[in-house]
């Protein structure tokens, strides 16, 4: 009779002979001990150095460049009406009496401010005109 091939008694002859345990020899150990000293070693890991402030992506080719720049604007705009208005009076320039407005802008919000006439525009755009040397002045 033929030799019955997956008969249990076959699978039990066949197994090989697996040790439990590694055996700690000096070789081995000296081994193991130096892959744990390289996985804690700070010069084999480098620290990520974007791990602080990782903001969202932008898609870049979703969105073309005047898409970014409008909702960057946008953006700037909510910000600049949600701020406390000042009023104040841009003076007419003396050195050149047609030049009627003054322009601004901040990242990529635009302003155009009519000299002489009163206006309310949030703090932080009258500190950028103080800045600029317009010489704003504050009105009731």
């Amino acid at each position: 009779m033929a030799e019955d091939l997956f008969a249990e008694e076959t699978e039990e002859k066949t197994k090989a002979k697996v040790a439990k345990e590694t055996p700690e020899t000096p070789e081995v150990s000296k081994d193991i001990e130096e892959g744990f000293l390289a996985e804690r070693d700070p010069a084999s890991s480098m620290a990520d150095p974007f791990a602080v402030d990782k903001a969202d992506p932008i898609d870049v080719i979703g969105n073309s460049l005047d898409q970014q720049i409008s909702s960057v604007a946008r953006a700037t705009g909510k910000k600049l009406n949600a701020m406390p208005k000042d009023n104040i009076v841009v003076p007419i320039d003396k050195l050149n009496k047609n030049d009627q407005y003054v322009e601004l802008g901040i990242n990529g919000y635009n302003f155009r401010v009519q000299r002489g006439v009163k206006v309310a525009l949030p703090r932080a755009v009258v500190d950028l005109l103080i800045t600029a040397g317009y010489s704003p002045t504050l009105v009731r």
